[in-house]
C-alpha cells in the first residue's frame, strides 16, 4: 500500500477515527504485527492464504487492542480496515518468533557506528550546572550552560538484548570546571581533591565503568540472583 492509498482510506474513516491519537495508531500497528499470527491462525483457513490480511479481527484479538490503546472496538476495526496492509507480514513463518513492524535494531548495529551515531545515545540529566559554589551563579544567580561535549563509546548491557555499543556524553561547565556525566558530576573543592556527587533517584542506566554500562533491570536481577542462591 503506498501512502496515498492510505490516507484515501483515512479520509473516508475520519469519522470514526477522529479521536485516535497518532501514539495510539503506532501501538495498534506494533501491537497488530505481534499478534499476526493468532489472527491469522483464527481468520484464514489454509496456509496458502497467509499473505494477505483477513478482513476482520477474532474477537478476542479486537477485545485485546481495545483495552490496550483504549480505544472502542469498533475503532479498533477501522484501523483494522484502514492499516491491515500496512501491518500484515506477506510470506511470515507461523512456527517462528514473530517479526517486529520497524526493527530498529539491525540498522543501528549495522551502520550507526560508520556515521558516528549509536543506537542510544546518553547525556548527563541537566543541560545547566547544578553546583551552587560555580562563579556564574554565585555571580548573576544564573545556571551556567554546560558546553563542550566529550564522546566515547562503551558497551550497555541490556536484560532483553545483552550487549550493544552506546554513545556516553559528558558536558562540561565554563565557568567551575565542573564535568557532568550520565549519573554524577565531578567538582574540585578548595583543597584540590576531586570529588563525585551522584543525581538521584536511582538511575535507569547505571555507568560502573566508562567503557561499561547496565541497565538497571539487570542490576535488579543479579541482586535477587544474589540473594536467592
Amino acid at each position: 500500500m503506498n501512502v496515498l492509498a492510505l490516507l484515501k482510506i483515512l479520509w473516508r474513516l475520519r469519522q470514526l477515527l477522529g479521536g485516535v491519537s497518532v501514539e495510539q495508531v503506532l501501538q495498534f500497528c506494533a501491537f497488530s504485527r505481534r499478534l499476526q499470527p493468532r489472527i491469522a491462525w483464527q481468520e484464514l483457513t489454509h496456509v496458502g492464504a497467509l499473505d494477505t490480511p483477513p478482513k476482520t479481527l477474532p474477537n478476542t484479538v479486537v477485545a485485546f487492542l481495545a483495552s490496550a490503546i483504549d480505544v472502542s472496538p469498533v475503532q479498533v476495526s477501522g484501523l483494522w480496515n484502514a492499516l491491515r496492509e500496512v501491518v500484515w507480514l506477506p510470506g511470515f513463518n507461523p512456527a517462528a518468533l514473530s517479526v517486529p513492524l520497524v526493527d530498529e535494531f539491525s540498522p543501528f548495529a549495522r551502520l550507526a557506528q560508520s556515521f558516528n551515531l549509536a543506537l542510544e545515545e546518553f547525556y548527563p540529566p541537566t543541560r545547566v550546572c547544578l553546583r551552587n559554589t560555580c562563579p556564574e551563579f554565585i555571580n548573576t544567580g544564573r545556571r551556567q550552560a554546560l558546553y563542550n561535549p566529550t564522546k566515547h563509546y562503551a558497551s550497555l548491557y541490556t536484560l532483553s538484548r545483552g550487549a550493544f555499543p552506546v554513545i556516553v556524553v559528558a558536558l562540561h561547565c565554563r565557568s567551575c570546571k565542573a564535568t557532568f556525566y550520565l549519573n554524577y558530576y565531578r567538582e574540585q573543592r578548595e583543597d584540590q581533591v576531586h570529588e563525585r556527587v551522584y543525581y538521584g533517584p536511582l538511575p535507569e542506566v547505571i555507568q560502573a565503568e566508562k567503557h561499561m554500562l547496565f541497565e538497571r533491570q539487570l542490576c535488579e536481577l543479579f541482586r535477587a540472583q544474589t540473594v536467592h542462591a
